[in-house]
């Protein structure tokens, strides 16, 4: 894989988010640190990805992705990186193995999982991968210290790569 290839795939496997989402974002951040404006949509201090500041890519009817933790030496790789493409990754993967076999729902699976079994409780699982549910303990009662789950998460995620 390209270098950009291989940093979005990490980014993937890191974040949960759809394979869209993904792109998305992977492709944002570049372009915001081009324009200078990285930090309207990266949280430095709580190293946290602000999607729900970019409604028109991130909150849809149905599925939506409003934060993701990710280390500021990881943004900064990206954002060093070049924009990536589903179809150019796939592409690549073909001509050079022969077939394509990438499945990046794999990733999103992999790091629900992954967080769930390093105590990550399944509602913070749900909101890190846009899966918050309507019921009457999340709408009501259930805050999370944003500081202490992107602890746990970033020490979670960084046992992945």
């Amino acid at each position: 894989m390209r270098d950009n290839e291989r940093i979005f795939c990490n980014f993937a496997l890191i974040t949960g988010l759809r394979i869209s989402e993904a792109i998305d974002s992977f492709n944002l951040i570049i372009k915001l640190q081009s324009e200078g404006k990285l930090d309207e949509y990266y949280d430095e201090s709580l190293s946290c990805l602000q999607h729900f500041k970019y409604k028109e890519l991130f909150i849809r009817r149905t599925k939506s992705t409003y934060i993701s933790f990710v280390s500021v030496d990881f943004v900064k790789q990206i954002a060093r990186s070049r924009p990536v493409s589903y179809s150019a990754i796939k592409k690549n993967i073909e001509r050079r193995t022969g077939s394509y076999v990438m499945k990046f729902n794999l990733c999103r699976d992999y790091f629900g999982t992954h967080l769930l079994k390093n105590g990550i409780l399944q509602e913070e699982v749900n909101l890190l991968q846009g899966r918050i549910p309507t019921s009457i303990f999340i709408k009501h009662y259930w805050s999370p210290s944003f500081r202490e789950l992107r602890d746990r998460t970033l020490k979670a995620v960084s046992e992945i790569l």
